[in-house]
């Protein structure tokens, strides 16, 4: 997914800054291009300490300040077939993680509280 991504944009921008009629099309449509950034989205850098599996998986990073925080694994995202594979490729390896923040309900608890779930995950 990320290579195709890559090639996509060198495409783009080979054709923004060398074919006339793709330039014209982009000026036409612009108010159909979603261009806004995704802002409930964050990505945190750190070192990957471990893959806890089970019903709902997640995973542990340690972040340069040395705190320990869980990502979940709630759905599909880039580098998850990866980590499927081998994960013992990603042990202690620095890694990127985008992910969001999702409100849940913790019946233990009896309150709502947020935890991060992953929409990307990448060796540095």
């Amino acid at each position: 997914d990320e290579d195709m991504e890559k090639i996509g944009e060198n495409i783009g921008r080979d054709a923004a800054l060398n074919c006339p009629a793709f330039r014209e099309y982009v000026v036409k449509n612009l108010d159909s291009f979603d261009t806004e950034e995704d802002d409930s989205q964050k990505t945190i850098s750190g070192k990957f300490v471990s893959l806890q599996t089970g019903q709902f998986s997640y995973i542990s990073l340690k972040n340069k300040s040395g705190k320990e925080d869980k990502y979940w694994w709630f759905e599909h995202f880039p580098g998850a077939d990866e980590l499927i594979s081998n994960p013992d490729k990603f042990k202690s390896k620095d890694v990127s993680v985008k992910y969001k923040e999702v409100e849940i309900y913790d019946a233990l608890l009896k309150e709502y509280r947020k935890i991060k779930v992953i929409t990307k995950l990448a060796i540095d």
